[in-house]
C-alpha cells in the first residue's frame, strides 16, 4: 500500500513543451484560491498538465471524466508518462470509489449515482459498475445506502479533484458536484476543457464559473500548430445539389404549400376575420401591442393590402415613415397565420371552431409542426436536404481526390452520425439502392465506385461501429495477430463481397475500435468509416490526414471534438498536414435556378455556427481568425455554375498541402507570443464624422481665432505702452490665456476624439470599458482598447489582455450599442448626434435588466456621444421613441452595420 503522498512516486518522463510550462510556472500563483481552470485545445496534452498539478499538489485526487474511455485514459497516461514500464499501480491508481488508489478515476454519472444511492461496502471490489457504465454509456457506480459518499471521501483523504471538460455536465450532475463542492470546502479544484461554453447564457456561465473558477490559462490551436503539438491543417467546403427525387419532394411541398396558402388567401370569411383585429380597427390605442412584433404587423399589412382593403395610414407610418409595403407571398402568409392562429388569438374577433377548421386543414398538408406554421420549409424538408443523398456523391468524389494527392499515404476518416444496418443486405448486390448517409451505405458507395478503378483496392477501405466492423484482406492478417496476442475473444469471417470480412469481437466495442485503429495506424486501412459517437471525443488516431464530416452536428463543442481527430501531430511524421471536409447541400428557389442563401438554408446555418468556434488560417491572407469569411471563395450569388466552381477552387487548394504548410508558416512567423482578439466591426459609414464634430471643429477655430486676436491687441497694447500692459492689457492677456484652454481642451479633444472613425471607435470603446469595470464585468488589470482597419467594410475595435470571457463581453457590448433597434428596454438618443446616420443607440443587454445600470451606462459614454437621454421602452411615451428609433435606425436598413470576429494577434503589437 502507498503512502499518501504522492509527489515522489511519480515523474514526468517527457519535455514540457513552452505553453504547459508556461502554465505550470505560475500554477502557485493560480491556485492560491485553490481554484486552477484551464483552457487548452484538443491535442495540447491537457491530460499531462492535470497529472502534473496533481503530482505537485501531493494529496490523493479523484479525477471525474464525462466518459468511460476518457476516464481510462487518464489512468493510462499516468502509466505511460509518470511511471516506469512494470511499476506495480495496485493502491496508486484505481476506476472504482470502492476500492480507490492515491488517484481515483471515474465519470461524472458514477459520481451522481453515488452521492444519490451511497456507496456499499460490502459490494466486490472490483469495478461492478463497469457493465452498468458500458451499457449506460457515461458511466456509473450503484450502490446501497450502506455508507455514505462524503464520509468514504473524507475517510481517503481526497483533497484534490480534477474536472475533465466539465462543459459535459448534464443538470443533476451539476447538482452532485455543487454539494460535493459545499460539503468539501477545502479541496483544491483543477478544470481542465478543450470547449468552454462561451456562448451559454449569463446564469450558465455564472454557474459554471462558479464551480471551476476564472478561466487562468488559454491555450489556442495556433500556438499548438507553431510548437508542433499540432499540423497544419485547413477546412474546405464541398457543395452539393438536392438529388432528383429530393428536388421533386421539395417541389412538391412547396407547390402544395402555395395551393393552400391561395385557397386561404381568396376565402372570403377569412378576409373578415382578419379585419377584426384589434390594432387594425384602433391603431392608436394598440399601437404598443403591434410593435412588439413588427414583422408580424407587416403581414397585416401585406395582406390587406394585397385584399385591397382599406387600412389606416398610422399603421403604415409604425413601420417606417410610408415604406413601400411587400408584395404577398408565401412567408407573408406563415407569419400571418402563425399569429392568427396560435400568438395573438384574443385580437381577432373569431370563433373558436373557425379557428379549429383552419388548423386542421394546414395539419392535413403537413404545414404545421409543433405549433409552428411552416408554408416555406418544415423538418422533414430541413432533414431531408441535411441528409441528402447527394452528400453520398460527395464523399465518394472526395475519397477519390484525397487517394489521387496522396496515395498509400492517405489516412482517411469518414465520421457520420447513423449505422444504417439495414443496409447490410445490399453489400455487394448491385441491384439494391445504398443512397443514404450511413456507415454501410457510405462504405458500399466508396467501394461500387471504385471497384473496378486500377486503385480500387489501395483504398483498403474499412468500416467501424459498435456493432458493425468491416476490414479489407489487406487487414486481416494483422488483426488475427493482434487478437492472439491480446486473448482477444471473436472471429474473422468472410463478408458478402469479395476481398472484405465482417469482424465479431465479443470482448466489447471498445476493444474492436483499438483493433481496427491499429490497423488503421499501420496503413492495413487507408480509408475508415465510422461514427462520431465511436470515433469522436477520447478516440485518438494521430496518423489521420484528411477527415470527412459527414455530420449534422453544429454545436461548438461536438465539432470542434470531431474535427481534433484529425489535427493532432504523428511521431516520425513531420510533414503531416490534414485537410477537413465539411458537406453541405443547397437548394434551389424555385425555378429561377438561383439557390438559397445561407440565411435560408438550414445546412449552410449550421457550417456557419461551426466556423465560429474555429481558428484557422484565411486561403488568401497571411490571418488567422475564425468565422465563414476566411474561406473567401464562398460568395454569393449561390447559383449551379458557382458553385461548380467553388467546389473547383475547393479541390485545388486541397491538392497543395504545400502551399498550405507555407501560409501556416508565414502567418505565424510574425506572432512571436498569441492573443486571441473578439473584435466587432464596425461599418465605416456608420462611423463618419457628423455634427458634433464639426461643431466642435467650428468652436476650436473660433476660440483660437479670438485667441489670436486677443493676442495681436495685447502685442500692441505692449508696443504702445512701452512694454507695460497696464489693466488692460492684463485682462486681454487673461481672455487669451482663456480662450485658448477653451479651445484646445475642450473643443480640440473633441476633434481629436471624434475626427476620423477609428478615434471615433476608439473613444466609444473606452467609454464600453469604463461602464465594464464599473459593473465588475472586467476585472483584468493592464487591459486597453485597440482598434485596426478591416481593409473593408467594417474597422474594427477589440479588447486587448483580458480573458476570454471579457473581450466576448467587450465586442458584444459594441455590437449591441451601434446595433440593430429592435425591441430593447432602454436606448439612447443623442441630443447631438455624432455621426449623421445615427441618432439612437442601444443600451446593451448587459446594462438594460435594471435602470441603476442603464444610468451607469449612459455616465460612461456620455463623453464621446455628449448629452444623452436615456429611453425607458415599456411606457407608453418610451414606445413611440422606440418607433421614431426604429423608423431612423441605419442599422434597420444595413445589416452589415455590426459584426463580431475572432483573429489571432501578438499582444506585443
Amino acid at each position: 500500500m502507498y503512502n499518501q503522498n504522492i509527489s515522489g512516486l511519480l515523474r514526468f518522463q517527457g519535455q514540457w513543451r513552452s505553453y504547459q510550462k508556461r502554465v505550470l510556472d505560475k500554477a502557485d500563483q493560480y491556485l492560491r484560491d485553490k481554484r486552477l481552470h484551464i483552457v487548452a485545445a484538443p491535442g495540447s496534452g491537457k491530460t499531462t498538465l492535470g497529472i502534473e498539478l496533481i503530482r505537485r499538489l501531493g494529496s490523493p485526487a479523484l479525477i471525474l471524466a464525462p466518459s468511460i474511455n476518457i476516464r481510462n485514459q487518464w489512468l493510462a497516461r499516468v502509466r505511460e508518462a509518470y511511471l516506469p514500464e512494470g511499476t506495480d499501480t495496485e493502491g496508486l491508481l484505481s476506476n472504482s470509489i470502492r476500492k480507490p488508489g492515491l488517484i481515483t478515476a471515474i465519470t461524472y454519472q458514477a459520481l451522481h449515482s453515488l452521492i444519490r444511492k451511497g456507496v456499499s461496502e460490502e459490494e466486490p471490489e472490483e469495478d461492478c459498475g463497469e457493465e452498468l457504465e458500458e451499457e449506460q454509456g457515461d458511466g456509473a457506480e450503484e450502490g446501497s445506502m450502506d455508507k455514505d459518499f462524503f464520509e468514504l471521501f473524507r475517510e481517503r483523504g481526497f483533497r484534490t479533484l480534477c474536472l475533465d471538460e466539465a462543459h459535459h455536465l448534464r443538470s443533476e450532475w451539476w447538482k452532485a458536484l455543487e454539494e460535493l463542492r459545499d460539503r468539501e470546502p477545502g479541496i483544491t479544484m483543477i478544470s481542465l476543457t478543450a470547449t468552454p461554453p462561451y456562448d451559454a447564457s449569463k446564469g450558465e456561465w455564472d454557474r459554471y464559473i462558479g464551480l471551476c473558477g476564472p478561466i487562468d490559462e488559454e491555450i489556442i490551436v495556433p500556438e499548438l500548430v507553431k510548437e508542433g503539438s499540432l499540423c497544419p491543417h485547413q477546412d474546405y467546403v464541398y457543395f452539393n445539389l438536392p438529388t432528383k427525387e429530393e428536388t421533386e419532394a421539395v417541389t412538391a411541398f412547396r407547390k402544395d404549400a402555395a395551393s393552400v396558402a391561395e385557397q386561404i388567401f381568396e376565402d372570403p370569411a377569412f378576409a373578415e376575420k382578419i379585419r377584426t383585429h384589434k390594432g387594425i380597427r384602433q391603431p392608436g390605442r394598440y399601437a404598443e401591442q403591434l410593435l412588439e412584433k413588427p414583422e408580424y404587423l407587416s403581414s397585416l399589412l401585406v395582406f390587406l393590402k394585397a385584399r385591397q382593403i382599406p387600412f389606416s395610414g398610422e399603421l403604415v407610418r409604425m413601420l417606417g415613415a410610408g415604406e413601400e409595403i411587400p408584395s404577398m407571398n408565401l412567408h407573408w402568409m406563415e407569419v400571418l397565420l402563425q399569429g392568427f392562429l396560435y400568438e395573438d388569438t384574443e385580437s381577432f374577433a373569431v370563433e373558436e371552431a373557425y379557428r379549429e377548421q383552419l388548423a386542421a386543414l394546414l395539419k392535413g398538408h403537413g404545414l404545421i409542426q409543433k405549433n409552428k406554421v411552416v408554408f416555406t420549409v418544415n423538418d422533414q424538408l430541413n432533414k431531408l436536404l441535411i441528409q441528402s443523398k447527394g452528400k453520398i456523391r460527395s464523399i465518394v468524389t472526395l475519397t477519390g481526390e484525397e487517394y489521387k494527392n496522396l496515395g498509400e499515404q492517405l489516412r482517411l476518416l469518414i465520421l457520420t452520425d447513423y449505422i444504417k444496418k439495414e443496409y447490410m443486405s445490399a453489400l455487394g448486390n448491385e441491384e439494391k439502392s445504398v443512397n443514404e448517409l450511413g456507415v454501410v451505405p457510405i462504405f458500399e458507395n466508396i467501394r461500387r465506385a471504385y471497384e473496378k478503378s486500377p486503385w480500387g483496392e489501395e483504398l483498403r477501405l474499412a468500416a467501424l461501429s459498435g456493432s458493425i466492423v468491416i476490414i479489407p484482406k489487406s487487414a486481416k492478417e494483422t488483426l488475427e495477430t493482434l487478437m492472439e496476442e491480446r486473448s482477444v475473444k471473436g472471429s474473422i469471417k468472410e463478408c458478402t463481397v469479395e476481398g472484405y470480412y465482417q469482424v465479431d469481437v465479443r470482448d466489447g466495442e471498445e476493444t474492436a475500435s483499438g483493433l481496427v485503429t491499429e490497423a488503421f495506424n499501420r496503413g492495413d486501412i487507408r480509408v475508415l468509416i465510422g461514427t462520431k459517437s465511436l470515433l469522436g471525443e477520447g478516440w485518438d488516431s494521430p496518423c489521420i490526414n484528411s477527415l470527412i464530416l459527414a455530420s449534422f452536428v453544429g454545436s461548438f463543442m461536438l465539432s470542434n471534438q470531431m474535427r481534433g481527430r484529425a489535427i493532432r501531430t504523428m511521431k516520425g511524421n513531420p510533414d503531416k498536414v490534414s485537410n477537413i471536409w465539411h458537406l453541405i447541400c443547397m437548394e434551389p428557389e424555385g425555378e429561377t435556378g438561383k439557390l438559397k442563401g445561407p440565411e435560408e438554408s438550414e445546412d449552410f446555418a449550421t457550417l456557419k455556427r461551426r466556423f465560429e468556434g474555429f481558428l484557422g488560417v484565411h486561403y488568401e491572407k497571411n490571418v488567422i481568425e475564425n468565422g465563414l469569411e476566411r474561406l473567401s471563395f464562398i460568395k454569393p450569388p449561390y447559383t449551379e455554375p458557382l458553385l461548380q466552381k467553388i467546389n473547383q477552387q475547393m479541390l485545388a487548394l486541397a491538392a497543395d498541402r504545400e502551399a498550405l504548410k507555407r501560409r501556416w508558416e508565414e502567418s505565424l512567423t510574425v506572432l512571436k507570443d498569441m492573443d486571441v482578439a473578439v473584435e466587432a466591426g464596425v461599418d465605416k459609414k456608420y462611423l463618419k464624422p457628423g455634427f458634433r464634430m464639426y461643431s466642435a471643429l467650428v468652436l476650436l477655430f473660433v476660440c483660437l481665432g479670438a485667441g489670436i486676436f486677443c493676442l495681436g491687441g495685447l502685442l500692441g497694447l505692449f508696443t504702445l505702452q512701452d512694454g507695460r500692459l497696464g489693466a488692460l492689457g492684463n485682462v486681454l492677456f487673461i481672455f487669451f490665456l482663456l480662450l485658448c484652454i477653451i479651445g484646445i481642451f475642450r473643443y480640440g479633444g473633441r476633434v481629436l476624439r471624434l475626427g476620423t472613425p477609428f478615434r471615433y471607435l476608439r473613444s466609444l470603446g473606452k467609454g464600453v470599458l469604463r461602464a465594464l469595470r464599473q459593473t465588475k464585468a472586467v476585472t483584468s488589470r493592464n487591459v486597453s482598447v485597440e482598434t485596426e482597419d478591416g481593409k473593408g467594410w467594417a474597422s474594427y475595435v477589440y479588447l486587448k489582455n483580458g480573458t476570454e470571457r471579457e473581450k466576448d463581453i467587450f465586442a458584444q457590448c459594441i455590437c449591441e450599442l451601434l446595433g440593430e433597434v429592435e425591441n430593447q428596454r432602454y436606448l439612447l438618443k443623442a441630443k447631438r448626434p455624432v455621426s449623421r446616420l445615427c441618432r439612437y443607440y442601444c443600451v446593451p443587454e448587459l446594462f438594460g435588466k435594471k435602470k441603476e445600470d442603464a444610468q451607469l451606462f449612459v455616465r460612461c459614454v456620455e463623453k464621446d456621444m455628449g448629452s444623452c437621454e436615456l429611453i425607458y421602452t415599456r411606457s407608453a411615451e418610451g414606445r413611440k421613441q422606440l418607433l421614431e428609433a426604429r423608423i431612423h435606425s441605419f442599422a434597420n436598413k444595413n445589416s452589415r452595420l455590426t459584426s463580431k470576429r475572432k483573429t489571432v494577434k501578438s499582444p506585443w503589437t
